[in-house]
């Protein structure tokens, strides 16, 4: 797990860019919602038409926005748009048994024995452990498995998305050189097992970080994303569409192959309780940057580091249940200003495309 959080943190840093947020756009809890109705938004009416065009992007002039050469627009995947209702599963006994006997099918465990239990603020958590691995289980269906292996002293030595030419490059693991897609089809053998425990939608790779110990050993940390009709609900760590978002992803580490050291679904599992199906009109790539453009006022110029396609998960107070919202979500920074003693500031920028609205999210980190 110290691991995990240090590719984490180390990767929140490296994404940061500088100077303040332009005050139009900043609220005191760092999110903004803007409504687009004093516009009129030219939208597309099937989603296959409106990403077909997404690479155009670089024909065009947007002001105040730079966008990073060779991004991923290819959208072809896409095949339709839906709204998802979803709850927390309901967990029981035999739902732990299941997890229990997932982990002792891959041969990780011996003899399992309770060694830890608490109570949380939504729930209960309990410890269970063959004395060299643990697994953490709570009443939201969170399960972390812990094989005890990982070096405290871990960097990351690359990062790439799935798709990414490196895909195929080889690493030295504990039993020989394998690349991430190697690893990934021992891994899916997996999912395909764990679909008994989490029903809800297949898990799909999303971002890979490979890392390396104080020995020169080297791990895969492979962060999995949910997804429906081509579109992954966000699974990053810095995204918070809203105060009331959540994000989910299925956290693999690797570091000898055929074996996991470390699995984590954060956030528990998820019960579909509901789909519809969305018809359109959308939003298309060129608009949203248009709206975006229009937001902020005269400033600097944003550089656009990634765009992705997402579902953004908000909680409903009203109905106790989650909700999804399909937006553009825009990574960029502020790159006006290179003094070293100013801030650094990482922008998410989402619009909905469905209705255009714009939500802002900002991370402020001091420099030295």
């Amino acid at each position: 797990m110290n691991r995990i959080i240090l590719c984490f943190s180390t990767i929140m840093v490296l994404m940061s860019g500088c100077t303040a947020v332009p005050q139009n756009i900043k609220t005191s809890n760092g999110s903004t919602n803007v409504s687009i109705t004093e516009r009129s938004v030219t939208n597309v009416g099937n989603i296959k038409e409106a990403v077909s065009d997404s690479n155009k992007i670089y024909n065009n002039d947007y002001q105040q926005i730079k966008i990073k050469p060779g991004l991923d627009l290819d959208f072809s995947n896409v095949t339709d748009v839906e709204t998802y209702s979803l709850s927390n599963v309901k967990w029981n006994d035999s739902n732990t048994q299941k997890v229990i006997d997932f982990f002792k099918d891959g041969d990780f465990y011996g003899e399992t024995k309770e060694i830890d239990s608490g109570i949380a603020i939504d729930g209960g958590w309990t410890q269970y452990s063959d004395g060299e691995h643990d697994i953490t289980i709570d009443s939201s269906g969170y399960v972390a498995y812990n094989a005890n292996r990982s070096s405290p002293n871990t960097i990351i030595v690359d990062s790439f998305k799935y798709g990414d030419e490196r895909c195929d490059k080889k690493y030295e693991l504990a039993n020989g050189n394998y690349s991430f897609n190697e690893v990934d089809n021992y891994i899916n053998g997996l999912l395909n097992d764990w679909k008994t425990i989490d029903e809800s939608l297949s898990f799909v790779p999303a971002e890979i970080f490979v890392c390396k110990d104080e020995y020169d050993n080297y791990s895969y940390d492979i962060f999995y994303a949910k997804q429906a009709n081509g579109i992954k609900f966000d699974y990053e760590l810095s995204s918070t569409f809203k105060d009331n978002s959540t994000y989910l992803y299925l956290n693999v580490q690797v570091d000898s192959f055929g074996d996991i050291c470390f699995w984590s679904n954060n956030n528990g599992i998820y019960t579909i309780k509901s789909i519809k199906k969305i018809n359109g009109p959308f939003v298309t790539l060129d608009e949203a940057l248009k709206i975006i453009q229009e937001k902020f006022t005269p400033h600097t110029d944003f550089i656009i580091s990634e765009i992705m396609l997402s579902y953004e998960m908000i909680y409903d107070k009203k109905d106790k249940i989650y909700k999804t919202t399909p937006c553009w979500k825009f990574n960029f920074n502020d790159n006006s200003d290179k003094d070293e003693y100013t801030h650094k500031v990482v922008q998410n920028v989402y619009i909905d495309i469905i209705s255009g609205e714009l939500f802002d999210r900002y991370n402020e980190l001091a420099c030295w």
